[in-house]
């Protein structure tokens, strides 16, 4: 499939085509402000900017296996590559909200199948004793990614024009393309006539339909419970038409590799909790940062793993997986353990961009040997099938991620404002020591009655977010011990 004197630039231009998509997810969000402000949308609107890309990518993963057997993978892989880099294109000269939104969506569907094949081509390129380089080249750019695409796109949004920020992928997509065409072969004579399972995706689309609707009431002070318990239903539902029929859409027979499954259950766990810590909007909403320095801020995760990622795989070598995972969970731990007890009003920009680097240590520590691990067992044969129900959990977790930790937010929120609140009215004595105090600055009873209403807010904020912080650092700390019913590292 792949010649072999043109794998060095493969080795180059696979993790770059991941670079891309991974990094496109998140260059958009600093840009929202601007891009709303030159196409004539509202703030509620401009949120679908963001939502459009990932609804279709969740949308597209899952066809992922049945397209790559019907057409080839090479083949699936530079048409998918091809239409994200033209989509992109599309998203830069829109000139109205609905032009930009169609792109978007025709970017997300495109995406879908590029990272999990990226993945899966690049790891046939390596031998089996050597798929640790392959996935320390691949860790990387998956780590850096998201982190590094705020930082570009406020840079670019502030100093150049929103368009950039979608035209930035031409000249990388043209690129991946010319050199994807001219080193892989035809695959044709690979393909299969597999027949499409409509009640799969079907629920697949009605899961991703509700988590969408339920992102977008997570604001409006409403309750999701209800509907969060429908999603999971949906989800275990899917689950079951997947292990009880044939020609499904995911090969979930995968879950009973001991590694696999191990090994995919403890990144669905950390890509809940560390795309649903809240960072951006706390930094925003509590510290009251602009959009740029959040980006710069959230930037120090992604030095570790430029500089440790082959290190981090050529340890795997010499030392048990199991040990280099524990340890970055057991880092992960600390660091939530140190948010939830000394980010406070005190909490200075250095205080967060130090966890945030040792967030990007413990991501470095935990991602290779345990995407290593994860795939051990995988014959090349089974690789894309593999590699795409691993993607479509990571994207699930994310969004799940969001939508839990919001909902616990918003309840913790609820809980500590009244508490707060109890303790602290016209009348009560607390009130009078307030009111006696800020009477000798000035301020009149309404405003001392204001400044206490402000103050309520932002500590019921601020002690929501240590709650969550304080969950998260017992959920790795569990995943610690979890990581230890992995299969010992063969020497």
């Amino acid at each position: 499939m792949i010649h072999g004197k043109n794998m060095k630039p493969l080795r180059f231009c696979l993790p770059l085509s991941a670079f891309m998509v991974i990094m496109d997810s998140t260059i958009a969000n600093v840009a929202l402000p601007a891009i709303a402000g030159n196409i004539g949308a509202s703030q509620s609107q401009s949120a679908w900017i963001i939502s459009s890309f990932v609804a279709a990518c969740a949308l597209s993963v899952p066809l992922t296996r049945w397209l790559a057997l019907r057409i080839g993978e090479s083949h699936l892989f530079i048409a998918a590559l091809s239409v994200f880099t033209l989509s992109s294109c599309g998203c830069g000269v829109s000139t109205n909200f609905l032009m930009l939104i169609f792109f978007r969506v025709i970017q997300g569907i495109s995406a879908g199948p590029i990272i999990p094949l990226s993945q899966s081509l690049l790891l046939k390129l390596y031998k089996s004793d050597e798929k640790r380089d392959a996935l320390a080249i691949w860790s990387m750019t998956a780590v850096v990614a998201p982190v590094i695409g705020p930082v570009i796109g406020g840079i670019i949004t502030s100093y150049y024009a929103w368009n950039f920020v979608f035209l930035i992928n031409l000249p990388l997509g043209i690129l991946v393309v010319v050199m994807c065409r001219k080193t892989i072969s035809n695959t044709s004579k690979n393909t299969q006539d597999k027949k499409f399972d409509f009640t799969g995706y079907l629920l697949i689309c009605l899961l991703v339909a509700l988590w969408q609707y339920i992102s977008f009431r997570k604001n409006s002070g409403n309750d999701n419970g209800f509907l969060v318990i429908i999603s999971l239903l949906l989800l275990l539902f899917f689950l079951i038409s997947q292990m009880c029929r044939k020609n499904t859409l995911l090969d979930l027979s995968f879950f009973l590799n001991r590694n696999y499954a191990i090994g995919t259950l403890c990144i669905f766990f950390s890509y809940i909790i560390n795309f649903g810590s809240l960072v951006p909007s706390t930094l925003f909403n509590i510290y009251n940062y602009d959009l740029v320095t959040i980006g710069l801020l959230c930037s120090p995760a992604g030095i570790a793993p430029l500089f440790l990622s082959k290190l981090s795989g050529r340890m795997c070598k010499y030392v048990d997986s199991r040990i280099l995972i524990s340890i970055s969970f057991l880092i992960f731990a600390m660091c939530y353990y140190w948010r939830a007890c000394y980010f406070s009003l005190g909490m200075t920009p250095l205080m967060f961009a130090s966890s945030q680097f040792f967030i990007g240590i413990a991501s470095t520590l935990f991602y290779i040997p345990l995407t290593e691990k994860l795939f051990s067992d995988i014959s090349k044969d089974d690789l894309t099938a593999a590699t795409t129900l691993r993607q479509l959990c990571r994207t699930l977790s994310t969004a799940f991620g969001t939508i839990l930790t919001s909902e616990l937010w918003n309840n913790r929120l609820f809980f500590h404002t009244s508490r707060l609140s109890e303790k602290v009215y016209a009348g009560s004595l607390e009130y009078e020591n307030f009111y006696q105090k800020f009477k000798l600055l000035g301020l009149n009873q309404q405003e001392t009655l204001l400044y206490i209403r402000d103050q309520i807010s932002f500590h019921s904020k601020l002690l929501s977010l240590n709650d969550i912080y304080w969950l998260d650092a017992g959920i790795f700390l569990f995943l610690a011990c979890f990581t230890w019913l992995l299969t010992p590292t063969k020497k």
